[in-house]
């Protein structure tokens, strides 16, 4: 798979998808709040 971002990836984006993924979406948004409070930055987050 190319260009393939991953679920954390296209949460930063804040991309649309296709179909709903509502579920996958909010759990990576609390993902990164919890990476985000211990201080990882966007970049950061996306080499994970």
């Amino acid at each position: 798979m190319y260009n393939n971002a991953g679920i954390v990836g296209f949460t930063l984006d804040k991309k649309e998808a296709p179909e709903p993924i509502e579920w996958m979406t909010r759990s990576a948004e609390e993902y990164i709040m919890v990476l985000k409070s211990k201080g990882y930055i966007d970049e950061q987050i996306r080499k994970l």
